[in-house]
């Protein structure tokens, strides 16, 4: 226990508590609210980023597809 009573956090609960909050980088800002009509459902999550990422230096071999300069530029 921490002198103030409350309880000491596992390494565990560190990493939990990490990964569970947007970081400097990653905070939606003043766009938050769209994030509310977002599945909660991980799988749900991974197939919309799919739908919306290309990363460019896989473009090519994973979906056939060539990223033009003006695009990488983005």
């Amino acid at each position: 226990m921490l002198s103030s009573g409350r309880k000491t956090m596992t390494t565990r609960e560190h990493i939990l508590d990490f990964y569970s909050r947007p970081g400097l980088m990653k905070s939606p800002g003043r766009h938050a609210d769209l994030f509310d009509s977002l599945p909660n459902d991980v799988g749900a999550l991974v197939g919309i980023v799919q739908g919306l990422a290309l990363r460019e230096f896989v473009a090519p071999s994973f979906y056939g597809v060539a990223v033009s300069d003006e695009r990488k530029s983005e």
